[in-house]
């Protein structure tokens, strides 16, 4: 005996960015969460994310011409703010086992989107430049960093019960605790990235960060996977600091 279904959740983030802008505006981190059960086959290809904004692509980096929302009408410090969201999506089987006497639930597949939204997205008309321009993609490449940790951890829980809802109900525990605290290191992340380098203003810190963010864009799991191991990462940058 099998039921299939599935779990949605986004999280959405908008990170400013720019000379002299040192807090976080437009909102900070917000999260936006939605979850659906239900109980047919779930099909993988039927997220709308991707029409709604620009997906992230190694070979596709953002363009000024991206960024098509207004600036905010009353002045303001900050020169750019992104907005981005992440997307997630997991089928699920619950099936039961005769020889444990309990029921089993397990991934069937997971899909993770990490996307831009050009007209939540903005620069102050005159401050377009290369280096703000490259702070704002690693904002983007930051979340990428943590959409493939979440597909990678997402695709590994699994959960047992004496009943059909009792396995779903541990599997759907699990699998919002997984996302939820991979999700909420990326919001500290993005807070850290952005405090280190000034919000893009400090030339030496960005450069060690574009290198930090290119390891972890080709090792997901390098990156720190919770506060704590963030806490822990971030020591170990500061002691590196005043090595130098």
């Amino acid at each position: 005996m099998t039921e299939l279904g599935g779990l949605d959740n986004p999280l959405r983030l908008a990170t400013p960015g720019g000379l002299g802008y040192h807090s976080r505006s437009k909102g900070g981190d917000a999260m936006r969460a939605c979850v659906v059960f239900f109980f047919i086959v779930v099909s993988l290809v039927s997220l709308p994310l991707a029409a709604d904004g620009i997906q992230w692509a190694v070979n596709q980096p953002l363009r000024w011409a991206d960024f098509r929302g207004a600036p905010p009408s009353q002045p303001m410090l900050e020169a750019a703010s992104i907005d981005m969201r992440v997307t997630w999506h997991v089928a699920y089987t619950v099936s039961y086992d005769p020889s444990r006497s309990c029921w089993t639930g397990r991934i069937d597949g997971v899909t993770v989107e990490n996307t831009m939204d050009p007209y939540g997205s903005w620069v102050v008309p005159g401050k377009e430049n290369r280096g703000l321009l490259n702070h704002e993609q690693r904002h983007f490449d930051l979340n990428e960093v943590y959409a493939l940790r979440l597909r990678a951890e997402l695709c590994r829980v699994s959960a047992t019960g004496k009943t059909a809802d009792a396995a779903k109900h541990a599997l759907s525990e699990r699998i919002n605790g997984t996302a939820a605290q991979i999700l909420s290191t990326l919001s500290a992340m993005q807070e850290l990235y952005d405090d280190e380098t000034g919000h893009g203003t400090d030339p030496s810190a960005q450069a060690e960060w574009d290198i930090r963010i290119d390891s972890w864009l080709a090792r997901p799991e390098l990156a720190p996977a919770t506060v704590g191991e963030l806490a822990v990462d971030f020591g170990k940058m500061v002691i590196q600091s005043k090595k130098r």
